[in-house]
């Protein structure tokens, strides 16, 4: 029930930890990459953590 909750409150959980996981293998900052992607810091990181999904331009850019 816990792991049910936690998937209803971030339902980007996988893409979040996915993005996260190749920006910290490519050894860039958070300030680096919202930068990039002209987003703020704490977008970015609401969207490492899973909590807000990325609008599509902003998904790509960050694919890329």
């Amino acid at each position: 029930m816990v792991s049910e909750n936690k998937r209803l409150e971030q339902p980007y959980l996988n893409l979040g930890k996915k993005l996260k996981a190749v920006r910290v293998e490519l050894k860039r900052s958070v300030s680096e990459v919202s930068g990039a992607v002209e987003i703020d810091n704490s977008t970015l990181e609401q969207i490492e953590r899973g909590e807000q999904r990325p609008a599509e331009e902003i998904l790509a850019l960050l694919i890329s």
